[in-house]
């Protein structure tokens, strides 16, 4: 039997290990109230490798910084062109620039045109626009729609106008509804109102510039003047009746071109008749035979053939 060998402690020893035992006991509430875990983590011998680097972020990174070098610079450079087109701008404006040298020439922006507002426009004249031939004025035709011509125009047209200071020739005249009451101007109105009211009961002929309604495509307004109007009316019955000429003249060609064709249409069924009258003889003396029967049918398709050929030839000659 093998002995044991017996290890010499001493109480020197002793003491050593509880020492020992109380330091590593400290280390480990130490390492515990760090981490916050309740036991010893292993701490690996193993280098730790690095992660890998994903390829071409470094060039990427430079031209990154590349482009943004080259925005700055642009928009810098932007920045000082506009600031110098902004002095060259207001130096115009203060001097009052013409345009005419070269500087000016090479500006994209009309700095003259620009300067100028609405209230250094100088404002139109209301003589020089009333005043002359050329006047537009708004006026009403004869199915009640305002129209804008030229104020010669409005008696050519068989127009009216709406305003009655318009049916002026001169200037005071234009500017004289202007110039009344609203009651003074009512009363022009009503006065005007009233000439046209007799003038339409002396004339006793139907006006319908005063109607507002559509009288539609068919209708014809005569003339107010008693001479011009019987003119109209002579042209407008020779009119009427050179129409119901020409109608009656196509019911005639018509009626004559149906005579024609039923007439054409009786002599064939004639021939036709005689042509089976003549078959049915021939068909009768020979006898009741099979051959004579095949015989008188193909006459009779012949018959009905020649029947239909000549009337397609009369109807072609009444065509041409």
């Amino acid at each position: 039997m093998w002995k044991r060998k017996e290890i010499a402690v001493n109480s020197s020893s002793v003491v050593d290990l509880k020492a020992e035992l109380f330091r590593k006991k400290e280390e480990f509430e130490r390492e515990k109230l760090r981490t916050g875990s309740s036991t010893l983590r292993a701490v690996s011998n193993k280098p730790i490798k690095k992660p890998p680097k994903n390829k071409g972020v470094e060039q990427r990174a430079r031209q990154d910084e590349e482009e943004i070098q080259t925005l700055s610079s642009t928009l810098e450079s932007s920045w000082v062109a506009l600031q110098r087109k902004a002095k060259l701008y207001d130096k115009l404006v203060d001097e009052g620039g013409t345009g005419e040298d070269e500087k000016d020439e090479e500006a994209l922006v009309d700095f003259l045109q620009k300067s100028l507002t609405d209230s250094d426009l100088p404002a139109p004249s209301p003589d020089i626009e009333d005043v002359g031939e050329d006047t537009w004025v708004e006026a009403v035709d004869e199915f009640g729609r305002t129209r804008i011509v030229r104020k010669d125009d409005v008696s050519k047209l068989g127009l009216r106008f709406i305003k009655e200071g318009e049916a002026g020739g001169n200037g005071e005249n234009e500017q004289g509804p202007s110039l009344v009451s609203d009651d003074m101007r009512r009363e022009m109105e009503r006065e005007q109102w009233e000439k046209e009211a007799r003038e339409a009961l002396a004339s006793g002929h139907y006006d319908s510039r005063r109607e507002n309604r559509t009288m539609g495509v068919g209708f014809y307004q005569f003339s107010q003047d008693d001479e011009e109007r019987r003119k109209q009316m002579e042209e407008l019955k020779d009119m009427r009746n050179e129409t119901l000429e020409s109608r009656t003249r196509a019911a005639r060609m018509k009626d004559a071109r149906k005579d024609k064709l039923d007439e054409r249409k009786r002599l064939l069924k004639e021939r036709a008749a005689k042509r089976r009258k003549v078959i049915n003889g021939e068909s009768e003396g020979a006898g009741a035979l099979a051959g004579d029967n095949d015989g008188s049918e193909k006459g009779d398709g012949d018959e009905l053939r020649d029947v239909v050929s000549d009337f397609l030839q009369g109807i072609r000659k009444q065509l041409e």
